[in-house]
């Protein structure tokens, strides 16, 4: 019992003088950011007004009102092994984003910048949808990705 009490005290402690574990981002400096998708269907945009909304607590008078565009998204796929029976084995999907950032008066904080991320997995001729579905949870984890490092930038841009 007392041990958890101690636990727990540490706990709040640490969380009272701004500890964060490794990987996660104190999004406060985005909290009045607007998402723009200029290209009309990106994933990633979704995912990044997500994540806002999520972790960077509502609207502040205190932090200004930055634009974040997204210029280009988009999602390549090619054959990496060919099987004996002259079958694509082996594939790797590419995600590539170009984004910018804006500052309230329309000023360009961060220029255009391109991210790229990549991913394998293996089609199995015997199972289809299961491959199908891998590599759907490949393209989602890649967008997280892209989107956690879109938001990296853009807090060091922000930084006062």
């Amino acid at each position: 019992m007392a041990r958890t009490l101690v636990a727990l005290g540490m706990a709040f402690l640490l969380v009272g003088c701004g500890f964060r574990p490794a990987g996660t981002l104190a999004l406060d400096r985005l909290a009045n950011t607007q998402v723009e998708d200029l290209t009309g269907r990106s994933e990633v945009a979704f995912e990044l007004v997500q994540q806002l909304d999520l972790e960077a607590r509502g609207r502040r008078e205190d932090v200004p009102a930055l634009r974040l565009r997204i210029l280009e998204e988009r999602y390549d796929e090619r054959p990496l092994t060919i099987t004996s029976g002259a079958r694509v084995g082996e594939f790797e999907l590419i995600a590539t984003l170009r984004f910018d950032l804006l500052g309230e008066d329309g000023a360009v904080l961060l220029a255009p910048q391109t991210l790229t991320t990549d991913a394998l997995y293996l089609r199995d001729q015997g199972q289809l949808l299961g491959s199908r579905e891998e590599a759907r949870t490949l393209k989602s984890e890649m967008r997280a990705r892209l989107a956690r490092r879109v938001l990296q930038a853009a807090m060091i841009k922000a930084a006062p």
